[in-house]
């Protein structure tokens, strides 16, 4: 079994469809089918169901498709690695990520770290009051960070959103707005709202200040971390309000602490990769575009 035949094999998979598969690989039907057999004989086992309504996957299908992802994976891996050897693209990455990402984004930036082993990462969390009033520390070579999507376009970093940032009410589990399952601004009556000290206040939070009606007689009191807001809404001082995988964070370090999605307002914030252009090393661009190719954007171009 070789490279192209798993190709082939992939893009039926992938169609469900012989006709749609061989136009995508630019052959013709009957040499993808006679591909497909013979690889079928060459196996010893049946890949495909085929019927004149729909082609599907039988058990083995099913298997080598899951192994055959991660071959042509790990044979693209290793033809970007001896490329990268050729010219000379390796070398020290300085990444910076905020305090908590997403899971998706997590596992992506783990599995680029992965694919680039000849590269040394130095990999930092930072918390938000560490963030900046850019997009990317100074001394970062790539940043993982929550920003506005407003952000001024005078800063000279190359930015993608990759996803949604919205925010959470962080508050004990016994409070009766916990009752919800989700919070309106005009929920709240009487309420202590715990808002992080930030040198830029968030387009959220001057929202959600604009968003409450005045007659509810909610007061902000900006905290200087996070931790604070944890600790005041824990001991029932007031209610947080920061980022949704903040909130999510503090609710899994304690279980007298829940979240409820805010509903209302604007999303304006989100999770972004950032780089600064005229800083960008063959080390660096390597390490944006393995990133851009697992999380699915295509290039950074």
């Amino acid at each position: 079994m070789d490279t192209e035949q798993i190709r082939d094999f992939l893009t039926v998979a992938r169609y469900k469809n012989f006709s749609k598969a061989a136009e995508s690989l630019y052959i013709g039907q009957p040499a993808l089918s006679r591909r497909i057999s013979a690889l079928e004989r060459q196996l010893g086992v049946q890949l495909f169901l085929r019927s004149n309504k729909a082609v599907e996957l039988t058990k083995a299908g099913e298997i080598l498709r899951e192994e055959a992802q991660h071959i042509i994976e790990q044979l693209e891996q290793l033809e970007e690695k001896m490329q990268a050897a050729e010219q000379g693209v390796t070398g020290s990455i300085r990444v910076t990520t905020m305090g908590h990402l997403s899971d998706r984004v997590l596992q992506v930036i783990k599995r680029t770290i992965a694919a680039l082993p000849d590269c040394e990462v130095e990999l930092d969390v930072l918390i938000p009051n560490e963030q900046g009033d850019g997009m990317q520390p100074s001394d970062a070579d790539v940043s993982f960070r929550l920003g506005m999507y407003s952000e001024d376009k005078t800063i000279q970093n190359h930015v993608i959103p990759l996803e949604d940032a919205p925010f959470s009410f962080l508050l004990p589990v016994d409070h009766p707005l916990a009752r919800l399952t989700e919070i309106r601004p005009e929920d709240l009556k009487q309420e202590k709202l715990l808002l992080l000290k930030v040198p830029r206040v968030p387009v959220q939070i001057q929202s959600l200040l604009q968003a409450i009606p005045r007659e509810n007689g909610c007061q902000a009191v900006f905290k200087r971390n996070l931790a604070s807001i944890a600790l005041d809404a824990e001991m029932g001082n007031g209610v947080g309000f920061l980022p949704a995988i903040e909130a999510q964070g503090r609710c899994q370090l304690s279980d007298r602490l829940t979240s409820r999605p805010a509903v209302g307002l604007p999303v304006e914030m989100g999770v972004f990769l950032s780089w600064e252009e005229k800083k960008k090393t063959p080390a660096t661009e390597r390490f944006i575009r393995t990133f851009l190719k697992l999380w699915g954007n295509g290039s950074p171009n």
